[in-house]
């Protein structure tokens, strides 16, 4: 199995982590990698289920493409991709839109027969389409079985996995 040119990896914001100005140098002391378990349910009663920060971290061949400043709202912010990359997939052209709770923009252009351009703010990257549509879909169902398995009570998951799922028959 070849190993991929991308890791995508999804992030809670802890809201018992101090409040300082140290975010960027030291992201691991706020934000909680979505398969820390023990963490997740030690501050699951803290956690504001309906507004659910978080990030969503890209890295492409070694390079970020997308951080930690980018945090917002992580279960809209994955829907957004898939929303955007259902939207790209179809019609073969350009997709965008903002995040969900600041003014950044967050794109998805075709470019050639194999690549797509990824709009972030004002960042340009051009990947390859196939493989970053694919990390992205399995990364988003991750995401979601996750927060199924850690808020089973909770109707979370349902409506994402029903769509990611509809999504990767497409692609």
């Amino acid at each position: 199995m070849k190993e991929s040119l991308f890791s995508i990896n999804s992030y809670i914001l802890d809201p018992n982590a101090p409040k300082s100005g140290d975010l960027l140098e030291n992201p691991r002391k706020y934000f909680i990698l979505i398969d820390d378990r023990d963490w997740i349910k030690a501050i699951e009663h803290d956690l504001d289920l309906k507004y659910l920060n978080g990030a969503i971290v890209i890295e492409y061949c070694g390079s970020t493409i997308m951080d930690y400043r980018y945090w917002d709202l992580v279960d809209q912010l994955w829907m957004y991709f898939i929303h955007l990359m259902g939207e790209v997939d179809q019609s073969g052209g350009k997709a965008q839109m903002f995040f969900p709770d600041q003014p950044v923009r967050l794109g998805l252009e075709c470019i050639g027969k194999n690549d797509v351009l990824f709009i972030l703010d004002d960042g340009k990257w051009s990947l390859p389409k196939k493989e970053f549509f694919q990390e992205l879909v399995n990364q988003a169902e991750h995401f979601f079985r996750r927060l199924q398995e850690y808020f089973p009570d909770q109707d979370l998951a349902v409506r994402p996995l029903k769509e990611i799922g509809q999504l990767k028959t497409t692609l």
